[in-house]
């Protein structure tokens, strides 16, 4: 994901991706690691939407 489109998140995302991103460190199996992955890129997604949106 391109730095830039990082601003374009809300807060509330961001909060959400850090607290998913130590999830995802202490999961135990693939199938968690594989979940916690796709949440994380879906709401990365919703910012790059927002991103090119706005172009």
């Amino acid at each position: 994901m391109d730095r830039s489109s990082v601003k374009y998140l809300t807060p509330r995302e961001k909060a959400t991706i850090q607290d998913l991103n130590k999830k995802l460190q202490n999961a135990s199996s693939a199938e968690e690691k594989e979940e916690f992955e796709f949440l994380i890129a879906a709401i990365m997604k919703a910012g790059l939407d927002r991103m090119n949106e706005d172009k």
